[in-house]
């Protein structure tokens, strides 16, 4: 049958304290079609018209998605130029080095998957931080590991992935302050890395500069004792807590918003609820490393990494069914995304 169409114009009042459960007053859309570019609410409420999805009606071939002077969309001209191929003489050192501090005896697939994904997008060498038991248990699915005992025995010129699957407890936090005190390079903090520093402002004053933060909704709010009201509050706090700390801040969603530490936003359009699944965010935080320890800068690894992790789950179900699709095999398609841009 065919799509329901709406145009979605409604002063932003409109969208807050919106429910669901007012669904008898309202047409519900499978598309919605934006001209030029999304009305912010779009991406901040989705519930205003629990639409499927939206599509872009460019008005001149190669318009810039700006929904305002500070405000977009990502596009894959925002980073691609920034990767560039490899030299012919090029040995795996020149590939980027990463030590991933992530997985627990609770967690070890964490690590396995922040390892592998960091490996599938490039990086040359990439060592495990942690348990033993949590090393031998991620070489079982990506022998390509390498383990590293002491953080004292790190390449200095290594980025540093902190937080997935790290537990919660006072080992992982003590895990959490060696990273943060041995490296003084940007880094990625994800999972349970903000579960601390949620709870800690002290430790966020160590946050090197021009690190990425990935926090999920929840993850993010608990930054505040007051939560966000809504999404535009939400985003309004992103941007500000990136400026003060000196940050990029991936808050994560069906739109994800990288916010730099210049106030400016992009959101990611990309994407589908593949990308919710258990371990996805593993995925992208390996992934964001990598671009980091390649070369790319804290922004430019963000932007990049979020859309190739999107546009990685928006491949996949193209070729298969959205139910069962494990986090490894998200991993293992980021060639196919990267295979799109020629690198």
């Amino acid at each position: 049958s065919a799509a329901e169409i709406c145009c979605v114009d409604q002063p932003t009042s409109w969208y807050e304290g919106f429910s669901l459960r007012d669904e008898t007053d309202l047409l519900f859309p499978d598309l919605c079609y934006a001209v030029a570019s999304p009305r912010l609410e779009l991406l901040l409420y989705p519930e205003a018209t629990a639409c499927k999805d939206f599509e872009i009606i460019a008005l001149e071939p190669g318009d810039d998605l700006a929904l305002s002077e500070d405000l977009g969309l990502s596009e894959a001209s925002d980073f691609e130029h920034m990767l560039k191929p490899l030299s012919a003489f090029a040995n795996k050192s020149d590939r980027g080095k990463l030590v991933v501090c992530a997985g627990s005896n609770a967690m070890p697939g964490a690590a396995a998957l922040c390892g592998r994904a960091a490996l599938r997008s490039g990086a040359g060498r990439v060592w495990l931080h942690g348990p033993k038991e949590v090393f031998n248990s991620a070489t079982v699915q990506c022998p390509e590991l390498m383990f590293l005992k002491s953080v004292e025995d790190a390449a200095a010129d290594a980025v540093w992935v902190v937080g997935p699957g790290l537990g919660r407890d006072s080992e992982a936090e003590s895990r959490l302050e060696s990273c943060l005190a041995h490296s003084s390079r940007a880094m990625v903090l994800d999972a349970d890395a903000l579960f601390f520093l949620a709870r800690k402002a002290e430790l966020r004053k160590r946050i090197p500069p021009g690190s990425i933060l990935s926090p999920h909704l929840a993850e993010f709010d608990r930054f505040f004792d007051t939560p966000p009201k809504n999404g535009r509050e939400r985003l309004e706090r992103s941007r500000e807590w990136g400026k003060r700390h000196g940050c990029v801040l991936v808050l994560k969603g069906r739109y994800t918003a990288i916010c730099s530490p210049n106030g400016s936003v992009r959101f990611n359009p990309c994407g589908n609820p593949i990308l919710s699944i258990p371990g996805s965010g593993d995925v992208l935080s390996g992934l964001m490393g990598a671009l980091l320890a390649r070369g790319l800068s804290p922004g430019h690894s963000a932007l990049a990494g979020v859309y190739l992790h999107a546009r990685t789950g928006d491949l996949l179900r193209l070729e298969n069914s959205e139910t069962g699709l494990l986090a490894g095999e998200l991993a293992d398609g980021l060639r196919k995304a990267f295979g799109e841009l020629g690198i």
